[in-house]
């Protein structure tokens, strides 16, 4: 406790303005390296099984964690693009002819689940046209192709494979499917904090105000020494 009548020395003055000012100046590295005030992701983890046609969860996965694309998979969760409706019509009629351009500026993954199960996409181009067609495949050959390995995954979603769950900072889009010692699982975020907004903006105010304090210290010392 301070006593009556205490007040601080030139000397103790400066180094607190020197030691304040230094840590505002760096704070955009704390803010970077420690993601403080960035948006938090929940991740979760499921382990599916491949059963003939379908993919079967060990434990059905919360709403928000269901309802988005799958990576290397189309049309799982979403549907109402124009790459599901044409897969749907594929799977109806065979195959079918669309324009070139059309074609390559249409978001497709190489497989597409559709009602009645799993589909490989294949194109052949004739000129300015491309043939569309599916060849009906097993759940099976869809996890082992399109699986990420468990060693080239991100940390958390490394963490929510061996613990069920793991928060970050970090988002990634959309659902995965991964593959572990043998074991299939599915892998999908949700954000369960939107972060501070405009945190670089209060970041950067500090820097200024830590430049306004490292000035006062030198000048505070400069007096002490003259």
């Amino acid at each position: 406790m301070l006593y009556r009548g205490w007040s601080p020395s030139e000397r103790q003055r400066a180094v607190v303005s020197l030691g304040l000012g230094l840590l505002l100046v760096l704070n955009p590295l704390f803010v970077y390296t420690l993601g403080l005030g960035e948006p938090t992701y929940e991740y979760r983890a499921v382990e599916v099984t491949p059963v003939g046609d379908s993919v079967e969860f060990e434990t059905r996965p919360h709403p928000a964690y269901r309802m988005q694309p799958v990576r290397g998979v189309d049309c799982v969760r979403l549907r109402g693009s124009y790459s599901c409706y044409l897969s749907e019509s594929l799977a109806k009629r065979g195959r079918a002819t669309v324009n070139v351009t059309r074609y390559e500026t249409t978001p497709r993954a190489r497989y597409v689940r559709l009602d009645d199960g799993f589909y490989r996409r294949s194109a052949t181009e004739h000129g300015e046209a491309v043939t569309l067609s599916l060849e009906r495949v097993s759940a099976a050959t869809v996890l082992d192709t399109v699986s990420s390995s468990f060693e080239y995954v991100s940390p958390p979603v490394a963490a929510a494979i061996e613990d069920g769950t793991a928060r970050s900072h970090v988002e990634e889009d959309g659902a995965k499917f991964v593959e572990a010692d043998g074991r299939y699982y599915y892998v999908a975020a949700r954000q369960v904090d939107g972060g501070v907004e405009g945190r670089w903006w209060v970041s950067s105010l500090g820097v200024l105000v830590g430049l306004a304090a490292l000035r006062r210290g030198r000048r505070i010392r400069t007096s002490e020494r003259a």
